[in-house]
């Protein structure tokens, strides 16, 4: 359990709180997308390679406490993880 911190805000704890479950799937995609909050509002951004993960994190996210809405910004990559794009 987290405790507050000076200047921490519970909205702050929330989008935490997802960026810890994203973390603790497995999936190192997930791990390393972007959670912001507004309210009980969580904004999922970054890049994933599948819409399956896509969905995952979705899924994940809803199953946080004080988690109403998402609103799932994540892209998914038309390529692999190879930085030299598709075979030519």
């Amino acid at each position: 359990m987290h405790r507050l911190d000076q200047g921490t805000t519970t909205n702050q704890l929330l989008a935490r709180r997802v960026s810890e479950a994203m973390q603790q799937v497995g999936f190192r995609q997930l791990a390393v997308l972007i959670c912001k909050d507004e309210g009980s509002t969580v904004t999922l951004t970054g890049t994933t390679e599948t819409y399956y993960l896509k969905q995952v994190a979705q899924t994940i996210a809803a199953k946080v406490a004080g988690v109403e809405r998402i609103i799932n910004d994540i892209v998914v990559s038309e390529y692999k993880s190879d930085p030299r794009g598709p075979d030519i």
